[in-house]
């Protein structure tokens, strides 16, 4: 299964924010997998941000490459990120953006980790009423297999 880590933060309805920098200009390099900040008058330090090496990131408005990254390297003015981007370089494709450092829990992302290696069975269940029997098979998605040990990091929202 191809879990992503996005879709676990979305179905908790917590992205873990540290840190949040709203309307950032930024140019996104395909090829590098970059993120850059577009405006070379600033560094991250001036937006509040401080994204370190294996944290993660959440781009949010841009036309093309929203969602959560993880960072991979990282200068005073740009991160590398695991994943491939699409490009956002011509003038007329610069967008200002959310960017928002996360500082999810250890224990979440090894969960994550077990989710994207579990491969899910039916729950089945059967009774056997005098001659009769009757087999049940309830589908078991992988957010009910850990929903027991997911609640704890659950938001409340109005989605």
């Amino acid at each position: 299964m191809s879990l992503k880590i996005e879709e676990v933060l979305a179905y908790l309805n917590n992205y873990f924010v540290y840190a949040y920098a709203p309307s950032i200009f930024i140019d996104c390099d395909a090829g590098a997998s970059t993120i850059s900040l577009a405006d070379t008058n600033y560094i991250w330090d001036d937006y509040a941000l401080d994204p370190t090496i294996n944290q993660y990131i959440r781009i949010e408005g841009s036309r093309l490459n929203d969602g959560v990254f993880k960072v991979t390297a990282k200068d005073t003015t740009s991160v590398t990120v695991d994943a491939t981007l699409i490009d956002e370089e011509s003038d007329e494709d610069l967008d200002y953006v959310n960017i928002y450092e996360l500082a999810i829990p250890q224990n979440l992302l090894s969960i994550i980790t077990e989710m994207q290696g579990w491969s899910g069975t039916a729950n089945i269940t059967s009774e056997k009423l005098g001659p009769h029997s009757i087999t049940y098979s309830e589908p078991v998605t992988i957010f009910s297999q850990f929903e027991s040990r997911l609640k704890r990091w659950k938001k409340v929202g109005w989605r």
